[in-house]
């Protein structure tokens, strides 16, 4: 079963948007809606399209959505309905209220077009609405923000265009399906999102602690010595920390393999890229041109985190 929370703003009376997510194996559909204001929306409605929709003739068409290409956005006029009435009841009144759609992206995780690395191990993905809360783009985070280290996506993109978290969603390894997701936060206000998922409730878009609850690669000891260009094998394994965002009660290993790289400033790693197996993974390291006394900091990472653990091999003499 798919994780998947829907997450209330903190001011949900602000937030009138009605959300829809629908996730078929490597297919998934998003889409918004907004309470109809003709003062607010009419200059948005096409003259060819004015004609109010059922419910239940819309949501076949907005659930059908495919693509062939790895995401791809239907704008409001797109599906030649816009307005919509007959939404199922709820405790604000959204079964008697008009909404305007707003636009839908249609997702495809078996799309030959994705990038070697788009879809890797330890993704976090977004799917990123303008200021009308659109959907315009499905993105992975991590890839994003890499080259300055910037995990909190809010502040990230503050400084680079006027956009908002409208869903995110991470892979612990590189997906095949959106069953492979570990957590799928949807955003919503008054109204709860319309989903195919079973969900829990929690309160606002987690930004980087989503990063921070993710496994880490624990080494099975804090320190490891070598001798003066000796060698030393060092263990990691990925455990989950306790973490509601992913269901986690902590200590779980994540036993899917996954590509974990090594990374040292001095030393010698013969392998730096290896496999996971049932959640633990094995380095040699070798002190070559390395003298007694001193110490190396040995990082290892996932996907496009380059640090999710750590150990310090100390020097000693021969």
């Amino acid at each position: 079963m798919i994780n998947a929370k829907f997450l209330q703003q903190q001011n949900p009376e602000r937030d009138t948007l009605q959300h829809y997510l629908q996730i078929t194996g490597t297919n998934a559909v998003y889409a918004v809606f907004d309470e109809y204001q003709e003062e607010s929306h009419a200059s948005l409605l096409s003259n060819e399209i004015r004609d109010v929709a059922t419910w239940d003739v819309m949501e076949p068409q907005i659930r059908d959505l495919r693509t062939d290409r790895p995401d791809q956005v239907f704008g409001p006029s797109d599906l030649g309905l816009q307005l919509i009435e007959g939404l199922p009841a709820d405790d604000y009144g959204r079964g008697d209220k008009r909404f305007i759609f707003m636009g839908a992206i249609a997702i495809n995780l078996a799309s030959e077009l994705w990038g070697e690395d788009e879809l890797v191990d330890c993704s976090l993905f977004d799917i990123l609405g303008d200021s009308k809360s659109a959907p315009i783009g499905f993105n992975n985070r991590l890839e994003h923000t890499r080259s300055n280290k910037i995990a909190y996506s809010a502040r990230f993109r503050s400084h680079r265009d006027q956009t908002r978290t409208l869903v995110n969603v991470f892979f612990p390894y590189a997906p095949s399906s959106f069953e492979d997701a570990c957590h799928i936060g949807i955003s919503h206000g008054i109204h709860q999102p319309i989903s195919n998922l079973v969900n829990d409730a929690g309160e606002g878009i987690p930004g980087t602690k989503l990063v921070d609850s993710i496994y880490k690669l624990v080494p099975e000891q804090e320190t490891y010595q070598v001798p003066e260009n000796g060698t030393v094998t060092l263990t990691f394994s990925a455990v989950w920390p306790a973490s509601f965002d992913y269901d986690k009660e902590g200590g779980e290993l994540l036993l899917e393999p996954i590509d974990v790289v090594a990374d040292t400033r001095a030393g010698y790693v013969p392998r730096r890229l290896k496999r996971t197996q049932e959640g633990t993974v094995s380095f040699e390291f070798m002190a070559l041109g390395l003298t007694a006394g001193e110490t190396v900091k040995f990082k290892v990472g996932a996907g496009y985190v380059t640090k999710l653990g750590s150990a310090v091999v100390e020097v000693i003499s021969a």
